[in-house]
């Protein structure tokens, strides 16, 4: 799973044999990942479904490697909350070729949620309405309804408790979530970004009362 490096500043079923048109694809990658690319990851992980939504990025560092998260058909889908596997995949190019079609897995898969961007649900089929429906990447042990309420509560754009005399930036909820991660000692991470480059995190911690957010971090990736 991909770690952000932060420099701050302050039910359906899948229609078997889909095109790549179909495939919803983001990250600065994942919009100019070549054809030749998208059929030797699908061919990669067909054995555990056809996917539907790829996300892609390039290393920070030299030798460049490429990295593409799979997203397959969810595996627990409801009315305003999709939960599946996500593939993670790597393949390290040769010279400036524009397509790098040696694919390889980068980490054990690891799991996503899609939360529906309004209370009326999901439209047919798995594409993103909107971009704050892209599929979030999750790590820890999140209930379903964890994942709902803090997903609702980040895009209400929330603010943490200024202290006497400053003024707390707001995390914005507009952008598209990207990764949750509960922490080890019980609060939960977020890292919002439309497609890279500004990357805003916020933390959040559980009370009797619902999410608190406790910290907001601008950077960028």
């Amino acid at each position: 799973m991909r770690r952000w490096i932060i420099v701050l500043l302050g039910v359906l079923v899948p229609i078997a044999g889909a095109k790549a048109e179909d495939i919803y694809r983001f990250g600065r990658l994942g919009l100019r990942l070549a054809p030749e690319d998208i059929a030797a990851i699908r061919s990669h992980v067909a054995e555990h479904g056809t996917p539907w939504a790829m996300l892609g990025w390039y290393s920070q560092t030299l030798p460049e490697v490429r990295y593409v998260d799979v997203f397959l058909p969810p595996s627990r889908p409801m009315d305003t909350l999709r939960r599946g596997p996500v593939a993670h995949l790597k393949c390290s190019p040769l010279a400036d070729e524009s397509a790098c079609v040696r694919w390889e897995e980068a980490a054990p898969t690891g799991e996503y949620a899609q939360v529906a961007d309004g209370a009326e649900g999901f439209s047919e089929g798995f594409l993103p309405r909107t971009s704050r429906e892209r599929p979030i990447r999750i790590v820890g042990d999140l209930s379903d309804r964890d994942i709902v309420t803090l997903v609702a509560y980040i895009r209400s754009s929330p603010r943490p408790r200024a202290k006497q005399g400053w003024v707390a930036m707001a995390l914005s909820g507009d952008l598209p979530i990207q990764d949750i991660e509960l922490e080890a000692d019980g609060t939960v991470r977020a890292w919002l970004t439309l497609d890279g480059g500004v990357v805003h995190s916020g933390r959040f911690r559980r009370t009797p009362h619902g999410w608190q957010i406790t910290e907001v971090v601008l950077g960028v990736a």
